[in-house]
């Protein structure tokens, strides 16, 4: 499905949330791997993920990834002044609602809480993780010295394929 397309459907169920709301989200995404051209797996692999626990945000008002890492940091005990949110690294947040532009593309930004079951892909059939090559290593960012980190996770609008939110199960 062509990106517009998928932000279009999306933006009909996410339109009727006001502030935030809980999701269970599906997507699959194809896995940039180390290696370059010489990675005979490079452009070929897809990570699909089922059932991912996330929370879409609408940022009416207030930035809600910084009013959830500062509260986080309270509860560790932490100074909240201890995190400065960074300006976005790409892209632009569409006013009042849980999606980015870049470059003529649209991304749904969501504050990821959970992992669903996932499975990679070479050429649309199963293989192990263990044996993908060049698999890229995450590292958490600061955040303030927060040791329970809030992640955040900005999926392309046509790499997600279903969505369980507010009584409604879309498939895309």
């Amino acid at each position: 499905m062509q990106n517009t397309q998928a932000y279009n459907r999306l933006r009909n169920l996410t339109d009727t949330m006001s502030g935030g709301t809980f999701a269970s989200i599906d997507t699959v995404v194809d896995v940039k791997l180390a290696g370059g051209k010489k990675n005979e797996q490079q452009g070929r692999i897809q990570k699909q993920t089922i059932g991912s626990r996330v929370q879409i945000f609408q940022n009416k008002g207030i930035n809600a990834y910084e009013a959830k890492v500062k509260r986080e940091l309270a509860k560790e005990g932490k100074l909240p002044s201890n995190f400065v949110l960074s300006p976005r690294q790409w892209g632009e947040r569409v006013k009042d609602v849980p999606y980015v532009e870049h470059k003529g593309n649209y991304y749904m930004e969501v504050i990821f809480i959970k992992n669903g079951e996932t499975t990679y892909l070479i050429d649309g059939a199963p293989i192990d993780k263990a044996d993908v090559v060049g698999l890229p290593v995450v590292k958490p960012s600061g955040q303030g010295g927060l040791e329970k980190q809030v992640i955040i996770r900005t999926f392309a609008c046509n790499s997600i394929t279903g969505i369980r939110t507010m009584g409604q199960n879309a498939v895309l």
